[in-house]
């Protein structure tokens, strides 16, 4: 009696084995480090792109990224992220830009201010009449009979699906 009980016992046990709770995972701390990364590259079309950024390992972040394209037009972000929250300072001459401060980011614009709007002139286009050419050759009409097939199908069907074709 006392040997079906133990392997009751053990029945239920492993039963509820999947049910217990179970030691948490081992997890590997990452202990926060000061870095700095960034980089500088010049494409085939001549387009200037840069980046560079620094954290201190405590949260805090200063960085700054920037283009220049052949034409000349540049924008330059510098950022800080810290305990007062993320800022950027914007530098650009990019068209259509003007000194602002939105939402925390200074945008200080180099842009010329755009030139008043020209009058619209119609465009008037000479139309020249296309060249005349010969008619083409009437081509005759000619009559083709289709050939009367006066012969039974050359197939044998069942007559309650075809009733009347022969």
């Amino acid at each position: 009696m006392l040997g079906k009980a133990v392997i009751l016992l053990c029945l239920v046990a492993g039963s509820l084995a999947g049910y217990l709770p179970a030691a948490a995972p081992a997890y590997e701390i990452n202990i926060p480090t000061p870095y700095d990364t960034g980089y500088d590259t010049v494409d085939e079309y001549g387009t200037k792109q840069s980046r560079q950024e620094s954290g201190d390992g405590n949260g805090r972040v200063q960085g700054s990224y920037g283009y220049t394209d052949p034409w000349g037009t540049t924008r330059q972000v510098k950022y800080t992220a810290d305990e007062g929250g993320f800022r950027a300072w914007i530098s650009t001459n990019e068209a259509g830009t003007a000194n602002q401060n939105p939402a925390d980011v200074e945008i200080n614009s180099q842009a010329a201010a755009p030139a008043p709007a020209a009058p619209i002139r119609p465009v008037v286009k000479k139309v020249v009449a296309a060249p005349a050419y010969a008619p083409l050759p009437a081509v005759p009409k000619v009559a083709v009979a289709a050939p009367v097939l006066k012969a039974p199908l050359p197939f044998s069907y069942p007559s309650k699906y075809y009733q009347g074709w022969q």
